[in-house]
Parts: structure tokens; sequence; C-alpha cells
């Protein structure tokens, strides 16, 4: 496990690098690390939903706002219901 966190640390530094010398090839890295993460942060967001908020926020080092257009990104709900 940690050396998957570690190497998880790694890759901003590697997208970074591989900007330097292939901009495209970088974008589409970043991309596809978006794309997972809102794959598969959909329903952690929504059982998140359900802690108090200031916890979520703490466990994201986010604020409670931050933290909030966070989970309704991932958890595809509206910030405005």
């Amino acid at each position: 496990m940690l050396r998957r966190l570690i190497a998880m640390d790694m890759r901003p530094v590697a997208i970074d690098r591989l900007g330097q010398v292939a901009p495209l090839a970088a974008l589409k890295a970043a991309r596809t690390l978006e794309i997972i993460a809102q794959r598969t942060a959909h329903w952690p967001a929504r059982h998140a939903r359900a802690q108090e908020p200031a916890a979520v926020a703490a466990a994201l080092g986010l604020n409670t706002d931050e933290a909030r257009k966070l989970t309704a990104r991932y958890g595809g709900w509206s910030l405005y219901r």
C-alpha cells in the first residue's frame, strides 16, 4: 500500500516532466487521472454526504465549502438544491 501511495505522489512530478517534452501527452495523462477520479469517487462522495461536513473537510484537507463543492461534483448533485 505504501508503495502505491509513493507512486501516486510521484505522478504529478512525472506529468510535469512529461509536460516539458510532450505537452499533449501530459495533458492526456492529467485528463485520464481526472476521469479515473470521477468514475471511482461517485459512491464514496455519496456516502461522505452523510458524514459531518467538518469531518469530511478535514479528511480531504479542505475547508467545508471546498469539500462540499468537491463531493457535489464527484457525487453528481447540484450545490443549489
